[in-house]
């Protein structure tokens, strides 16, 4: 027969099938799964505001060296975020132990500081005094591995 395609069974559950007998059916082997992510390494240890929980790292750009963002969990419960590019790279002009912060308008903080050869700009729901605080604990507090 030309133009013939072929048909594969389809295979419908009935109400007798247990849910665990069917998601077994349609998912796919356990070694077809990708495999999760490489852990991120970066040249230097991680910068974040010591005291607060740690949430999450993440690459700008895997695998450039471009820097990275890291979120962390503030007092209150909101969410401070600080994004850490090489100095080099910021075309900010702080120095090393400078801070600058600002108010935002619809509430929130915003800021940035120079901690060694990276520029670390933050965000989140805080006031500006207290964003000023953390990020002058970042750039006093030594860096542990």
């Amino acid at each position: 027969m030309v133009g013939a395609v072929e048909s594969t069974p389809l295979v419908v559950a009935s109400d007798s099938t247990a849910p665990e007998e069917v998601d077994a059916a349609l998912s796919p082997p356990a070694e077809e799964l990708a495999p999760p992510p490489a852990v991120i390494q970066f040249s230097g240890p991680v910068i974040r505001v010591d005291g607060l929980v740690l949430e999450g790292v993440t690459e700008i750009a895997e695998g450039t060296g471009s820097g990275y963002t890291v979120v962390q969990r503030l007092e209150s419960g909101g969410r401070l975020t600080l994004t850490v590019v090489p100095r080099s790279a910021s075309g900010d002009t702080l120095q090393p132990g400078q801070v600058r912060v600002l108010d935002l308008p619809d509430g929130g903080a915003t800021g940035a500081a120079v901690f060694g050869t990276s520029h670390v700009s933050a965000s989140g729901p805080i006031t500006a005094d207290r964003l000023q605080a953390l990020l002058r604990r970042l750039i006093e507090a030594p860096v542990v591995p």
